[in-house]
């Protein structure tokens, strides 16, 4: 009997801990998604120069210099779209406790780690073909975001949230 009992025990503290990784995986991908919004306020801010040097393409800058809106809100929708993900990833850790679950959280967190992990193999073609070493730090960037959600969601139990206490077994 006592042994069962350990065995509970060793494995309630394995998940706990599991848990404890899930939940620290989830707040540096919610706190990575809200960085990557914040920076495209700062592009937003600054205009033609970051759209360039970010890469969204000479139409983009363009359109910036000469005034118009397209550009800023194209780029707010992105910062919506990151800071989105970002609460995502918040509530899956249980961090924001009114909120959890969102609707779909799970296939949501699936997809922003699909979306991160693509973006971020584009890396591989960018060392074949020679880019510059500004996009592929920002590919690497990508996959190691997506990486971090991964890790979140599979180390999170697959029930629950990732901060939602394993329920207690009864003997």
């Amino acid at each position: 009997m006592r042994s069962a009992v350990r065995t509970r025990s060793a494995a309630s503290a394995r998940a706990s801990a599991r848990t404890r990784f899930a939940v620290r995986a989830l707040h540096v991908a919610a706190a990575s998604s809200f960085a990557i919004a914040a920076l495209h306020v700062g592009i937003i801010a600054a205009g033609a120069p970051a759209y360039r040097y970010f890469g969204a393409g000479e139409r983009m800058a363009r359109a910036a210099e000469a005034g118009s809106l397209m550009p800023a809100i194209v780029t707010a929708g992105l910062v919506a779209v990151f800071a989105t993900w970002g609460v995502y990833a918040l509530a899956a850790a249980g961090t924001l406790r009114p909120l959890r679950p969102l609707p779909k959280q799970r296939a949501v967190l699936r997809g922003i780690a699909a979306v991160y992990t693509a973006r971020g193999l584009v890396v591989i073609a960018q060392l074949i073909v020679g880019a510059t070493a500004r996009d592929s730090l920002f590919s690497t960037i990508a996959l190691a975001v997506g990486a971090v959600h991964v890790v979140g969601l599979r180390s999170a139990p697959a029930s629950a949230p990732a901060s939602a206490p394993a329920p207690a077994s009864r003997a």
